[in-house]
Formats: structure tokens, sequence, C-alpha cells
């Protein structure tokens, strides 16, 4: 019987260290997609970028994000021209999508776009050169749920926007699936 106790509380301990080990994946595993994502932008790594992000998802929550802002705003401004002018420019926005939200545009983007510290602009949070600054440790806060986190990112300009950042779970990995701006409208 001495066997069996001893034999007992070793696997107890293993179902311990397993629970364990999975709480700290989960609680950790988000900083880490995190991190990597931020090194291959810096990288301009276009294969590691591919992996991380599902682009696709993300091409069309950025085109429904974009069009029902611009709705949005044409309504708010109230004029018809304005209605008009945002139907001619949906086509617009679903292509300029298409070409730059893409592992190739993003690198571009990343290590082209200067933007001044003093820019009143919801992406100056990425300010001076965006893959050099983005998702830097202060800038950011981690909303976790069970399969899915958001990374809340607080931009400089004036009205103090945030952009979310959303991950969901893929296996064991996080995959970037949308980012939500702060389309507020006019003013």
């Amino acid at each position: 019987m001495p066997g069996f106790l001893t034999r007992r509380k070793m696997i107890d301990v293993l179902c311990v260290l397993v629970i364990i080990a999975i709480g700290a994946y989960w609680f950790t595993s988000p900083y880490f997609a995190v991190r990597n994502l931020k090194a291959a932008i810096v990288d301009a790594d276009e294969q590691a970028l591919g992996e991380m992000i599902d682009f696709p998802v993300l091409r069309e929550n950025l085109k429904d994000q974009l069009k029902s802002g611009m709705d949005r705003w044409a309504v708010e401004y109230g004029r018809p021209e304005a209605v008009a002018g945002m139907a001619l420019t949906g086509p617009i926005v679903d292509r300029l999508i298409d070409v730059y939200v893409t592992p190739a545009g993003l690198v571009r983007m990343a290590s082209k776009v200067d933007v001044p510290d003093n820019a009143d602009l919801p992406f100056t949070a990425l300010s001076g050169s965006i893959g050099a600054r983005i998702l830097d440790q202060e800038d950011y806060v981690i909303d976790r749920g069970l399969r899915s986190f958001s990374l809340v990112i607080q931009t400089k300009n004036v009205k103090g926007d945030e952009i979310e950042i959303v991950f969901e779970g893929n296996g064991l990995r996080w995959v970037l699936v949308n980012v939500i701006l702060p389309l507020n409208g006019p003013g």
C-alpha cells in the first residue's frame, strides 16, 4: 500500500502542476503575442505578420467599421451632398484597405510613415516611426476574456481617443482580427 500512496500523491502533484502551467500560459500568452507582433512589425517580417494577423477578417472588419463611420458622419453632417459623397468614397476605401491591409502593406507603412508627435490624429499613439514605437509597454492595457483579448492604446491626440486591437484565440496562439478606430464623427 505505501507504493500506491506515493504514486497517488505524484499524480496529484502532476495534476496541480499541469493546472498551474495552463493558468500561466493563459495569463502570459497575450503579452507574448503582443511582443511578437511588435517584433514582426519592427523587423518587417511579412511571413510572421501573415501568421499573426487574420488579414481577410481584419480587412472586412475595417471596411464595415469605416463605412459605418462614414455613414454616421454623413447623417450627422446633415447635407444630401455629404450622403452622395459617402456613397462614392465607399469603393475607394474598400480598395485602399485591400491594398494596404496586407503583410507587405503593413511593412511599408511601418517603415516609411512618420507622424509628428504634435499631430492631432487618432493614430498618433504610434508617433514617430510607427514601426519603432508601436505597442510600447506604457502605451497599452490588455483587457482579456477567455478566448479573446483586446489591446487598448491611448492616443496622444487632443481628445485622448483609444484604439482597440482585438485578438482571438486560434488553437494555442492569438491572431489579430480587428482594429477598432476612434471614429467619433465630425468635431
